[in-house]
């Protein structure tokens, strides 16, 4: 395997039963490992194999500017998530691309030249799903984007399914993590990753239906952006202090009007509706995870008093957190991590 950049063609090495010490922190059990490094910096590949796709999990050491330069033989379909810094790619026929941290979206690449380009000085972790045309088929007829995409697809034609990219909510994000930390192997293994991949397709077309459904779009500046993604970091850092609409608007440097459409535009959900679902996500690690009680759990992730968090926590999840405890307590619930 190989990939090349300006005039160079870098070697992948299999490092399956070794992968470099410095990239240990990123290892995923089980899974096909390929190394490359040089005075570039370092890149990590991961391959898990599945029932009609294929899991590549990525991460990049770059020391020096770089463009990657790859040539598909065959047609690509893949769902692709930039989980670390942004990324900028550049696809034969198309305009360049950027896919900001978090971001995700799903591309067709024929036959096509495609670019990568990755700044000295930063790491970069992508997680991308390649499927085969007959797995996303069986989607497409709840789907009518995929299935259009798809009839797209057939045609050769390279594009992504939505202009405008979807970015990852806390639940998808906790799916990722947790195909990332399957124990399993064998049978349980391939049924494992095979659910929670069909359960991250359909999370994912549901929030890109509606990106590309919607109007009324405001321009957003590369700054404004940068203020959306600050007010989106803040909550995930101070979700037991929030403040209101208007003084986080202050902190991002924004008005409250600007944040409210611009936060939706870009996140696909309001700041409330934001907050509460880091919130909540946070709850059920807790819960599967710590002995903590309710009363503790409530106060932890900012609600001043377990009522309220109980009544946002069974509007979630149909339950309410008293079912997860006493099941752990009685030893009929295994934890999140397999």
């Amino acid at each position: 395997m190989s990939f090349h950049f300006l005039n160079e063609t870098v070697k992948l090495t299999d490092c399956t039963a070794a992968i470099p010490p410095d990239l240990s922190a990123y290892t995923v059990l089980h899974s096909a490992a390929y190394h490359a490094g040089g005075d570039f910096g370092q890149m990590l590949f991961q391959e898990m194999a599945g029932r009609g796709f294929s899991i590549w999990y990525n991460h990049y050491q770059i020391l020096r500017d770089i463009t990657i330069t790859d040539e598909t033989v065959s047609a690509v379909l893949k769902l692709h998530f930039s989980l670390q810094n942004d990324v900028w790619f550049s696809i034969q026929q198309m305009e360049k691309i950027i896919m900001r941290e978090m971001q995700f979206n799903i591309a067709s690449l024929p036959a096509v030249q495609s670019s990568l380009r990755l700044s000295a000085g930063r790491s970069y972790t992508t997680f991308d799903i390649h499927f085969t045309p007959d797995y996303l088929t069986l989607y497409g007829e709840a789907f009518p984007l995929l299935a259009r995409f798809l009839e797209q697809t057939g045609r050769g034609v390279p594009g992504m399914i939505s202009p405008l990219n979807g970015y990852a909510t806390p639940e998808m994000q906790g799916i990722i993590t947790e195909i990332l930390a399957c124990r399993y192997t064998g049978e349980p293994r391939n049924n494992y990753i095979g659910a929670k991949t069909g359960e991250l397709l359909l999370l994912g077309m549901i929030r890109l239906e509606k990106a590309a459904a919607m109007t009324n779009l405001i321009p957003l500046r590369e700054d404004d952006v940068e203020k959306m993604q600050f007010a989106r970091k803040w909550l995930h850092e101070n979700m037991t202090t929030p403040c209101s609409l208007k003084e986080l608007a202050h902190k991002a440097g924004t008005n409250e009007n600007k944040l409210k459409r611009g936060f939706k535009q870009l996140f696909g959900s309001t700041v409330f509706d934001y907050l509460t679902d880091i919130r909540m996500e946070k709850a059920l690690s807790m819960l599967f995870e710590t002995d903590h009680s309710i009363q503790e759990i409530a106060v932890a992730i900012g609600f001043k008093s377990s009522p309220n968090f109980i009544a946002a926590f069974r509007q979630k999840y149909h339950f309410p957190p008293g079912t997860l405890k006493r099941r752990k307590n009685a030893g009929t619930m295994k934890p999140l991590d397999p």
